[in-house]
């Protein structure tokens, strides 16, 4: 057996025997007549208990987020099962990649996995990790969401819910203090303004030092500072209405991306050196830079050695790199029991998000490639309406709705420099999507244990964009209007059988859909580049179990998923062949990002999760998940650009649009003549045209173990104790060979002991997260991109942590 082999095999004997040990307890005699609380949730839309919710959905209240450790929603990946949420290397730590069960390429025209803020669609990536202050509970719903939900994802969605304002005078603060110069302020102040009005206000303040090392600048990036309002208002006049009024807002700020260099690469052709390497070329061409990365082939001046000395350094930056983003949003939640049997509900939001990311994209000291995104601005507006209905007594249950959304994002032109040169990269681009729907989902009760359910829903999305170059020395051009429409309609069905009261079984099918879409370019044939919509249709099987006098919880869940079309941004070079501006140079010479339908892809795979009143002490929790998710065809493999030895971009450059000919087979025969077929056959082993090749962010096996003790003391003050471990197999970091990183499997160990005193006046806790202090990371990319030498960056996550916690409620 190999030892890769042997550790799964391993890791799956300890995952199984941890789960097995549940009924060992067993044996123990009854505590007195204990029970697990109930858990409420809201994954179809209304509250249900989740042992009665024919769904896939993991839920974490704002409490054991805390036990946790958990500071934002980067830090539920080690603890949910099949889900992953990494960073993204370009972007900075505030931009997450939401990943489950594989599905998670946020490409397109909308992410493939939502994040919902009290059930308002969070509209973009930047601040998505958002922390997690005053909030009542985080759920985790897994495959297609339409048939409920305002807007369609195909991967699954993320409810972030926040405490609601009660009818009772109280609130809390909390101030935590730890090393890497940790300072938090959090608090919440909930106010009755009568029998019928409260108000909730709720403050954060959270603040980090970086952990990686800037040897040049003598900084430590990855330094996060984060400030968070909201206010709640809620009207009830009657039993029969409820009027939430909410309005918040974020800052983030962050000093650098904490990048790790591992190494540059040399050269894949025998006559190159890693002067040919993209950055370095391009800062030749318009610099004459004679700067270059060890190893060097050919000498012409002392090489730069940028690899990281240490776990925690870099060789740093020699230009400025940060990220910057402001939030601001209201939402307006109307629900109103009109009687008995109908419901009428409606969901307004609106959101502005303003960011601003400045990326040194060399990673090094030497002046090779700056680039300043442009200062986006994204407004969007939601309305949903939806409809629930009770007949037949209350055999049938049925919600319809309708929803709208709205979305215009301002991208004002980039700038990148060359060295020490500024190339400003055209006027911008304009775009509005869109996007309407009808959904409706009905669910019979054949019986008092068998009921059925069947969903549909109907999807019409618009996109237009308005761009233009007019940067001297281009020639001026009116702005240019391209437009896209894309409509589908989703089917899904499911069945439902409560054996006993403490024992549901459930089927569902459902598909997902993403739509297509364009990118507008002025350097793209026509002006634009289209890509198709993709589908994903997931079949699972689950159960919700409760034994011992519902001391014991086990809720397992099987799953398919095909998944078709996928879409996966691509590099495409500018001017590309056939575009318009070749003869009237109006547009610049380099490459564009555009999503473009890569292929199809098979996931099989299950959840297991479990949660034991041993004693009215002790709980033990544990989580297993496993993921087979692999490529079943690629169609479409990636475009590079490939700069000439010594320079020469875009003049002596090459392209390979497509290397997988119609027997599936690479073929060199687009190839560079120039090259030899020597030079090239490295090429050909780099590119995956048959399937088999497993999913980005799709670790094959993850499992998490946890703990919870409390100990009486007198006088009614009590001291608890906590522990958790989560442990994620390897997995790959991009969705292709090239720019892979693959990530190493990890484990991270939390601890907290906390001391509460009586009536729960005041309570002190100390913590520490990773404790182990293990090296791991939650993402990276190889800027060679697998064709031309590069700097392969890591981006580790947080190591060692620990502090305490002084919270004072009243």
């Amino acid at each position: 057996m190999s030892l890769q082999a042997n550790r799964r095999s391993v890791v799956l004997s300890a995952a199984i025997s941890m789960i097995l040990a549940a009924p060992v307890f067993a044996a123990a005699p009854p505590a007195g007549g204990i029970k697990l609380e109930e858990i409420v949730v809201t994954a179809q839309r209304t509250e249900t208990n989740l042992q009665e919710t024919p769904v896939s959905v993991s839920a974490v209240s704002g409490e054991a987020l805390t036990q946790q450790g958990a500071s934002s929603l980067l830090d539920l990946t080690n603890f949910i099962p099949n889900l992953q949420v990494s960073t993204t290397t370009l972007q900075g730590g505030g931009n997450g990649r939401f990943a489950i069960r594989g599905i998670g390429q946020d490409a397109g025209s909308q992410a493939a996995v939502g994040l919902y803020v009290d059930d308002i669609y969070y509209p973009t990536g930047a601040g998505n990790v958002m922390g997690l202050f005053d909030i009542d509970r985080v759920e985790v719903l897994r495959g297609p969401q339409g048939t409920l939900f305002g807007r369609n994802t195909i991967g699954g969605a993320i409810q972030y819910v926040t405490v609601k304002p009660g009818r009772e005078f109280g609130g809390y603060g909390e101030v935590t203090a730890g090393n890497f110069g940790r300072t938090d302020f959090n608090g919440a102040l909930n106010i009755p303004l009568g029998d019928t009005l409260a108000a909730r206000i709720a403050v954060g303040y959270n603040s980090r030092d970086g952990f990686v090392h800037d040897i040049r600048n003598n900084v430590d990036r990855g330094e996060d500072t984060r400030k968070l309002g909201r206010v709640q208002v809620r009207w009830t006049p009657s039993d029969a209405l409820t009027v939430d009024l909410k309005g918040e807002w974020m800052a983030n700020r962050t000093n650098g991306r904490p990048g790790i260099i591992k190494g540059y690469a040399g050269s894949l052709f025998p006559n190159g050196q890693n002067d040919s390497a993209q950055f370095p070329a391009l800062s030749r061409l318009f610099f004459g830079s004679t700067d270059h990365f060890c190893p060097s082939v050919v000498a012409n001046g002392p090489c730069l050695d940028v690899a990281s000395k240490g776990d925690y350094q870099m060789a740093g930056y020699n230009a400025p790199d940060f990220a910057e983003l402001d939030y601001a949003a209201g939402g307006l939640v109307v629900g109103w029991d009109l009687n008995d049997s109908v419901t009428l509900k409606s969901i307004s939001g609106y959101s502005k998000t303003d960011d601003l990311t400045v990326t040194d994209a060399d990673g090094t000291p030497a002046s090779f490639l700056v680039i300043q995104s442009p200062a986006t601005e994204t407004k969007a507006f939601s309305e949903e309406v939806q409809l629930i209905v009770k007949a037949f007594d209350n055999r049938l249950s049925w919600t319809t709705g309708l929803f709208y959304y709205d979305e215009e994002r301002v991208v004002p032109s980039s700038g990148i420099s060359l060295g020490v040169v500024p190339v400003t990269q055209g006027d911008g681009t304009n775009s509005n999507l869109t996007s309407k729907a009808i959904f409706t989902q009905a669910t019979f009760a054949f019986t008092d244990r068998l009921s059925g359910t069947v969903g549909l829903r109907y999807s019409d999305e618009k996109s237009d964009k308005q761009t233009r170059d007019s940067t001297p020395p281009f020639n001026a051009t009116p702005y240019k209007v391209f437009k896209g429409s894309f409509t589908d309609t989703s089917p899904q069905v499911g069945l439902k059988f409560q054996a006993t009261d403490d024992q549901m079984y459930y089927f569902n099918a459902a598909k997902g859909y993403r739509a297509g879409g364009f990118t507008a370019d002025p350097g793209y044939a026509g002006g634009s580049k289209s890509y198709d919509p993709e589908e994903a249709w997931t079949y699972e099987v689950g159960a919700r179990l409760e034994f011992l006098d519902r001391r014991l919880r086990l809720n397992p869940t099987v799953f398919f998923t095909d998944w078709k079309g996928i879409q996966v941004n691509t590099l495409i070079p500018i001017p590309e062949a056939g575009a318009a501006c070749l003869a009237t140079n109006d547009c610049r010479p380099g490459v564009g990002t555009t999503p473009q339908n890569m292929g199809d892809a098979e996931i099989r795979g299950f959840e297991f999760e479990a949660l034991f009143q041993a004693t009215d002490r002790l709980t033990l929790q544990a989580s297993v998940g496993y993921l087979d998710a692999k490529y079943t065809d690629i169609k479409n493999v990636f475009g590079q650009i490939f700069p000439a030895a010594l320079g020469g971009f875009p003049v002596g450059s090459l392209f390979i649009p497509d290397l997988c000919d119609g027997n599936n087979d690479p073929t060199l025969a687009q190839l560079n003549p120039n090259r030899t077929a020597g030079q090239l056959a490295p090429l050909a082993a780099l590119y995956e045209c048959k399937g088999g090749s497993d999913l980005a962010k799709a670790p094959q096996f993850k499992f998490s173990v946890g703990a919870r003790y409390a100990y009486p003391l007198s006088g009614g003050s009590q001291v608890m104790g906590m522990v958790d471990y989560g442990w994620t197999d390897k997995q790959r970091s991009e969705v292709a060979n090239r720019g892979q990183v693959p990530l190493p499997s990890y484990g991270v160990l939390n601890a907290r002991v906390q001391y509460t005193a009586p009536d729960n006046r005041w309570s002190l806790a100390v913590f520490g997260t990773n404790l182990t202090d293990e090296l791991y990371y939650v993402g990276g990319t190889d800027f060679a991109n697998g064709y031309t030498p590069g700097a392969t960056v890591w981006d580790p996550a947080r190591p060692m942590e620990y502090g305490a916690t002084v919270k004072f409620n009243f």
